[in-house]
């Protein structure tokens, strides 16, 4: 549903993020085995010290975040 490089919007809280990674089944999360996106803050997008986020591809694509539209 994402790309990587795509910046969504968390829709609760309005927040912009960068997608880093998409699910494949080469990256599963340890504890369900879930196809999984990781993705940081768009303000961090380009500090080495950045906060990585993962989650579940099932609760990324329910409508939790959408596309955000430049």
């Amino acid at each position: 549903m994402f790309d990587n490089g795509q910046t969504v919007v968390h829709v609760k809280t309005d927040a912009e993020y960068i997608v880093l990674e998409t699910p494949d089944d080469k990256h599963r999360l340890e504890h369900s085995n879930e196809r999984y996106y990781s993705y940081c803050p768009a303000d961090d997008r380009w500090s080495i010290h950045k906060t990585v986020w993962v989650r579940c591809e099932k609760e990324m694509e329910d409508g939790r975040f959408i596309l955000a539209i430049k």
